[in-house]
């Protein structure tokens, strides 16, 4: 792998591609439908539950949730992407992981202004073109902002 590369993780979210790079991602692992997240009382409607990844209890975000889309109805090729959050491990719930690549760093770019008055951009650390197809795009996310720290300071207590 070149420097002037980047390996992401892209997975479908809505209908929509979206990525994290690799270095934040711990692992992926398959939804069991026998044992979804155990929901926690009077807690926000992204916090889906919590899980127990090899006994480890681990908070679960429903993204499309969090992004202000309906809950994910879980199917075979929803997945948990295990990320980390400073000294907190997440697990990320999408519809799907679609493939793990390197791309071009030259090939990111910043969300344009305009659009950044629309969405929350926090969330967003680039935009960046795919290659062998300059017009799929996918959105580049920070996980490190999937959570504030007065969320992060909350669910530090369920643990």
């Amino acid at each position: 792998m070149s420097t002037s590369d980047l390996q992401i993780v892209i997975f479908q979210l809505g209908g929509e591609e979206y990525a994290f790079p690799v270095s934040c991602v711990q692992e992926i692992q398959g939804y069991d439908q026998l044992s979804p997240p155990r929901a926690l009382p009077q807690a926000p409607p992204f916090l889906e539950g919590m899980i127990n990844l090899r006994s480890t209890i681990l908070p679960v975000i429903d993204l499309q949730r969090r992004f202000g889309g309906e809950r994910i109805q879980p199917g075979r090729s929803t997945r948990y992407i295990i990320v980390e959050l400073g000294h907190e491990r997440l697990a990320v719930l999408v519809d799907a992981v679609r493939e793990v690549i390197r791309i071009p760093v030259a090939t990111l770019q910043a969300p344009p202004p305009r659009f950044r008055a629309l969405v929350q951009e926090r969330y967003i650390s680039a935009i960046g073109r795919l290659p062998g197809s300059p017009e799929r795009l996918v959105v580049m996310l920070d996980a490190q902002q999937l959570l504030d720290p007065a969320e992060l300071q909350q669910l530090a207590k369920l643990g």
